[in-house]
């Protein structure tokens, strides 16, 4: 079992203990405290260190205030009318959709996401890859797709549906 860490104080010290304490599966950190920075800034600060370098691991993030508590009716899409509170909800980030646009060589090769969380069931994993040879997004995913209808059957799972957590309640694969 994992040391349960808590930093007050998110300033030089506290984002050093946080990427040691990150990197390491023998503690886990349950909470920062730093009414002195806004949560953003404080992000901010941990991913782009001008001493340490780049923090390379993705942020999944609680729900907001604007999205439903219970199921309910979406104008903007299907995952977002779903209960925040049961459900890891995938979301599109604009950050990714905007490389293609400065950088039009990128356009169509980044793709990037968002995750709003609070479940009681069900995890989600961001899986980052550094591969040998250049492979394409389609190539990606015939490969995913392929290894759980075949190898990874009843171990990995695919759908392009726009499902949320709570649907694969009682899966034992891992969804993709």
């Amino acid at each position: 079992m994992p040391a349960k860490v808590g930093i007050n104080g998110f300033g030089r010290i506290g984002r050093i203990v946080f990427r040691n304490s990150f990197s390491h599966v023998d503690t886990e950190v349950v909470a920062v405290n730093d009414p002195f920075i806004e949560i953003h800034y404080a992000a901010n600060m941990l991913k782009y260190d001008a001493t340490h370098g780049r923090f390379a691991h993705d942020a999944v993030h609680a729900y907001t205030a604007t999205q439903k508590l219970v199921d309910a009716p979406s104008k903007k899409d299907w995952r977002g009318g779903r209960a925040a509170a049961e459900n890891l909800i995938p979301r599109s980030t604009g950050g990714a959709k905007t490389v293609g646009t400065v950088i039009p060589k990128l356009q169509g090769k980044v793709t990037g996401m968002s995750v709003r969380v609070s479940s009681s069931n069900v995890s989600i994993i961001d899986l980052i890859c550094r591969l040998e040879k250049g492979a394409s997004y389609q190539e990606i995913i015939t490969a995913v797709k392929d290894a759980a209808q075949g190898p990874l059957k009843g171990i990995l799972d695919y759908t392009e549906d726009d499902i949320v957590s709570s649907d694969m309640n009682g899966d034992t694969a891992v969804g993709c």
